[in-house]
This record gives C-alpha cells, sequence and structure tokens, in this order.
C-alpha cells in the first residue's frame, strides 16, 4: 500500500515509470513516451492492482490504519510523506506528526507489516518525537551524484553508513 499524501496516483505512477525504464520525468510528465516506456507503462497498469496508492491532500495515518486492513495480502505500507513544517492542507504535518507516527505504529503492530514512513527532516528532535524503531537518513555529500544513507535504531543509534548513486532522472 503507498498512502501519498499530496502527490496524485498519476504523478506517483509517472514517478515509478521514470525509475524503472530509465526516463526523463520531466518528459514523462509532459506525456511523451518512448515506445520502452509505452510497452512498460502497460506492464505496470496491468500489475496495478498490485499496488494500493491512496492518494490525496486530506490523507490522514488514521485513514491510512483504517484501509490497511482491507488490503489482500498486504506486505508494506509506505507512507509519501509526513512534512515537518505546518500545513493546514495536510493532516501528516507539523505538529500533528507525533500522533501520525503512534498510529502507524500500531498499525505495524497489529498487521504485522512495516511502515516505512518518510520524513521530510533530518532534525534529530523531530525524529525523536515519533520514536521509529529504525531511522534511514538521506544526506546530500560533495559529490552530487552520491548521497549518504545512515540507518539509526532507536536503543542504540547509528548502526550502519552506506552511500547510494543517485538516479540521474531525480
Amino acid at each position: 500500500m503507498y498512502a501519498a499524501s499530496g502527490p496524485s496516483r498519476a504523478d506517483i505512477f509517472r514517478r515509478i515509470l521514470a525509475a524503472e525504464t530509465g526516463g526523463d520525468y520531466p518528459r514523462l510528465k509532459q506525456g511523451r513516451l518512448t515506445e520502452h516506456e509505452q510497452q512498460f507503462a502497460e506492464q505496470l497498469r496491468q500489475k496495478a492492482s498490485v499496488l494500493l496508492i491512496d492518494d490525496g491532500s486530506d490523507l490522514t495515518a488514521e485513514a491510512i490504519a483504517e484501509t490497511a486492513p482491507h488490503v489482500q495480502d498486504l506486505a508494506l505500507v509506505v507512507v509519501d510523506r509526513l512534512q515537518a513544517a505546518p500545513n493546514a492542507r495536510l493532516p501528516l504535518s507539523g505538529d500533528r506528526l507525533s500522533d501520525a507516527s503512534q498510529v502507524l505504529a500500531g498499525l505495524a503492530r497489529s498487521l504485522h507489516v512495516p511502515v516505512l514512513a518518510i520524513v521530510d527532516s533530518a532534525d534529530p528532535t523531530l525524529l525523536a518525537l515519533l520514536d521509529a524503531d529504525i531511522t534511514l537518513t538521506l544526506a546530500p555529500t560533495e559529490d552530487p551524484s552520491q548521497v549518504q544513507v545512515t540507518v539509526s535504531e532507536r536503543d542504540f543509534g547509528a548502526i550502519g553508513s552506506t552511500y547510494l548513486r543517485r538516479c540521474p532522472t531525480w
């Protein structure tokens, strides 16, 4: 299940298409697809029933927790994204993040599935309020083609770090 706070299903579909085909996202957004991209898009549409995309600006943690138990063969819940800056139009933002995090943690425990919630901040104070079991922090490096990923565990702190190459379409 992919719960997107803000982007539409069509935008998420284009992001997946760009990532999987190496396509140029701005070109895809204009609806100009190569033959290879068109073939992949058709394959993705046929498999779309496997991925439930719940989108909208009014998406709440409670709505995600209410929908998830009804998803057949649920294996993962991705929440894109918890926004650090308060936004009256986005329930998954600002001072509501701590409560949302607790609802999502309860969902993970009750359904026995991982919940990956993306947060647009590396602020240690905010991350501590979220009380996440495991945190993956992405940080820019001097090399613009790489990003550093650090894995931290709530009780043990940073437990590992590595570098990833950025996708050319980002």
